[in-house]
């Protein structure tokens, strides 16, 4: 009896944690999206710098980075990081987007940022919404759990005495 209860919970639990996964990456993808758009506004701007000196983006950025003034060189540091930054979040903006629905966890995890991620937790607020597709895997990754749980941890069956 309290074997089946456990099931029961440990299933139930996993199938709302789960249905959790597609409301916190909404989320995440928001906030992803407006730090990729503030960003490409760095990063256009750079440009015109850059185009207004006649250079590249890339050119203009060695020169800030070459400078003896250590000043200017602070600035190619800011200017390569944020260069950086917008292709990696933009990268990992696109695996999201293009992504098929149980594929997206996986880009989650892959392109995680760390900083992102917190903003969207602060703000995240867990929901009774069920998500059928992830309620399912839940459920059966509650299960299996279970299963292990027990494996691990169960009782030895009890041999018959001899009368």
């Amino acid at each position: 009896m309290i074997k089946q209860l456990w099931t029961i919970i440990w299933a139930f639990l996993f199938a709302i944690s789960f249905s959790q996964v597609p409301t916190f990456i909404q989320q995440y993808e928001q906030r992803l999206g407006g730090a990729v758009h503030e960003l490409q506004t760095l990063v256009e701007r750079y440009t015109a710098d850059a185009m207004e000196e006649e250079l590249t983006l890339m050119a203009y950025l060695r020169h800030h980075q070459e400078s003896t003034d250590s000043a200017i060189r602070r600035t190619g540091e800011t200017l390569h990081y944020t260069l950086t930054r917008f292709e990696k979040l933009y990268t990992h903006q696109k695996a999201m987007e293009d992504g098929q629905v149980w594929e997206k966890p996986m880009h989650f995890v892959q392109g995680l940022d760390g900083e992102i991620a917190k903003q969207a937790w602060d703000k995240y607020n867990i929901t009774l919404t069920l998500d059928i597709y992830y309620s399912l895997f839940g459920i059966l990754f509650g299960l299996f759990l279970n299963l292990i749980l027990g494996w691990i941890f169960g009782s030895k069956p009890k041999s018959k005495k001899a009368r």
